[in-house]
């Protein structure tokens, strides 16, 4: 599985006609980038590079929702962002902590169940008392 590191990123800026030099990239913590390159060679049996470059593309999306350039709700990201995203999820208050400080807000999703495009709506975060 090839991913291309950056193009996603780089694409919705030229769609959108905005300068990514304008934004400063979301990063995930390193120790938490480990985690989800770790979960995705486990679960998905990817080697260290396509694990690297899947968790990459995921900087690149969470960039995305950031400066609403994304809509996290209407569009659904490519598989391997998907499964990144799952992963970090997995380790709830890591990714708990990451999103309250990069975002200051919870996350959502609606994700297609089937070929038929049933939804469901999810929620990746637990509801904050500040919301």
């Amino acid at each position: 599985m090839q991913v291309a590191t950056g193009f996603l990123f780089d694409y919705m800026f030229l769609i959108f006609g905005v300068s990514s030099i304008n934004y400063n990239q979301v990063k995930i913590p390193e120790r938490d980038f480990q985690y989800i390159i770790n979960n995705l060679q486990i679960e998905y049996r990817m080697n260290y590079e396509d694990a690297k470059r899947c968790v990459l593309e995921l900087e690149h999306f969470y960039t995305g929702i950031k400066y609403k350039i994304i809509d996290n709700i209407l569009e659904h990201p490519s598989t391997a962002i998907k499964n990144a995203w799952e992963s970090h999820i997995v380790y709830t208050s890591m990714y708990f902590n990451f999103i309250i400080v990069q975002f200051g807000r919870t996350l959502f999703s609606l994700i297609p169940l089937n070929d038929r495009l049933e939804t469901i709506f999810l929620s990746y975060t637990v509801l904050s008392d500040q919301e």
